[in-house]
């Protein structure tokens, strides 16, 4: 996986969705069941998942393994459900956990670039540990 690819782009999803199985495995492959959805708002049109989908992905984690798709149904449910607009996202992508990614989350949380939905705490991967994975894969 040395390979970078554009934020929110299906060859990042791709990247992201082996980064989730490794953590899966580190962890011991729980049974649990999670679902995250991440909708990328102001994407750029080129790249786009087919519609009805829109920019962004689905990460499913049941029966010890992790699944993730490119695209996001409008109509689609998850245990925790974030909104990040585009340009948003490609800042926070850039940091890896710590004092700077907290901040620039929070400032953008208060301005309604991120919205999150639903509890991320029940995922059985440490989702910190997975943005911190494909930061250095992101271009």
């Amino acid at each position: 996986m040395s390979d970078k690819a554009v934020y929110g782009s299906k060859a990042w999803v791709a990247l992201l969705g082996g980064l989730a199985r490794r953590l899966l495995a580190e962890a011991g492959s729980p049974q649990s069941r999670f679902t995250l959805i991440e909708r990328l708002l102001n994407a750029p049109a080129d790249g786009q998942p087919a519609p009805p989908l829109e920019a962004g992905y689905r990460l499913d984690i049941a029966a010890g393994e992790a699944r993730v798709r490119f695209g996001v149904g409008p109509d689609e449910v998850a245990d925790a459900w974030v909104d990040v607009d585009y340009p948003t996202g490609v800042k926070l992508c850039r940091l890896t956990s710590g004092a700077a990614l907290d901040a620039l989350s929070a400032e953008a949380k208060e301005k309604g670039l991120i919205v999150v939905r639903g509890d991320v705490a029940a995922s059985p991967i440490d989702l910190t540990a997975l943005h911190d994975a494909i930061v250095p894969l992101t271009r």
